[in-house]
């Protein structure tokens, strides 16, 4: 029997969706850590500590290009959205905001919360700032609410064909 391309299963656009969502939001929460750190109120991203965590534990020496951080970030938040967007968004319904935002404040908690203190990555929350705090759990809602978002509207649009310039003049474009 022939395999299924992903694009025609709805699992696998929900995922690919769940994905594209996630890189946005991943994408948010790395543009809004180095304002912060820009700005004076955080010294590092929680994607560096881990990197520098991890070549710690394996007893790398060399130095570790800034990109690798945000590659890892990218990855493990795009795996995340891929695999939660079927499971949580994949109704034909839009749900309440309240799901992808309890989403990344799941994903937050996993972090400062319980990996951080388990493995001695990072302070766990109790120990950190309230900026540090409240970077990670704003950062994170917006996470879970992209890819909410991404994932449910993209479901619910249809394949688009070429239109004629009087409809593309009388749509709202933004």
């Amino acid at each position: 029997m022939p395999r299924r391309n992903p694009k025609h299963s709805r699992f696998g656009r929900l995922a690919l969706y769940g994905a594209l969502g996630a890189s946005y939001g991943a994408g948010a929460m790395t543009l809004i850590r180095i304002g912060l750190i820009r700005a004076g109120l955080l010294d590092k991203m929680v994607p560096q500590a881990v990197t520098e965590w991890a070549l710690a534990k394996m007893r790398v020496t060399s130095p570790c290009h800034p990109a690798s951080d945000q590659l890892v970030h990218l990855l493990y938040s795009i795996t995340w959205g891929g695999l939660a967007a079927p499971a949580l968004f994949g109704g034909w319904r839009r749900r309440s905001l309240a799901v992808g935002g309890t989403f990344g404040l799941g994903l937050w908690a996993l972090g400062p919360l319980v990996l951080f203190p388990l493995l001695k990555i990072a302070p766990p929350a109790w120990k950190s700032s309230r900026t540090e705090n409240l970077t990670d759990i704003g950062t994170h809602l917006i996470y879970g609410l992209a890819v909410q978002l991404l994932t449910e509207e993209f479901a619910r649009q249809r394949p688009r064909r070429p239109t004629l310039d009087v409809e593309r003049f009388a749509a709202r474009v933004g």
